[in-house]
């Protein structure tokens, strides 16, 4: 929970201790331990090769190459570019958020435990890459 940010607009219904910008708003695994393979060159004079890693490292390039494929998605139905996501996230129906997350209810980061539904361990839970795609192109 931050410190320093208020909670925005898509969060207004959150309850205590939720009274800051809380987060996170969805979750990518994070355990460089069962992460995902990624394509790297750790130097110039290595050759590239596959490494299993986890976190943001992993996962904000994939969130921006998916982002980029439902920018194009739109594109070609002649829509504008999705913009920002938070909003429509917190929008979706409950039925729409069973169908594009998979919602995470065990776990802890040690100050929360994940349950169902958002929770400030893993937000709403891991997209499930087809369904969110459809949701966001439409």
């Amino acid at each position: 929970m931050s410190a320093n940010y208020a909670l925005p607009l898509w969060q207004k219904s959150f309850k205590a201790p939720f009274i800051r910008r809380s987060f996170p708003d969805i979750a990518f695994n994070a355990d460089p331990g069962t992460g995902e393979g990624i394509w790297v060159r750790s130097s110039l004079t290595s050759s590239p090769s596959w490494v299993q890693v986890g976190g943001t490292s992993m996962a904000s390039p994939q969130w921006a190459g998916f982002l980029a494929l439902v920018n194009e998605g739109r594109k070609e139905r002649g829509l504008n570019s999705i913009g920002f996501l938070n909003p429509i996230l917190y929008k979706a129906s409950s039925i729409e958020k069973r169908d594009i997350f998979t919602d995470i209810t065990s776990g802890s980061n040690g100050a929360y435990s994940a349950g169902n539904g958002w929770d400030a361990v893993t937000g709403w839970g891991t997209m499930k890459g087809h369904a969110m795609y459809q949701f966001l192109i439409k």
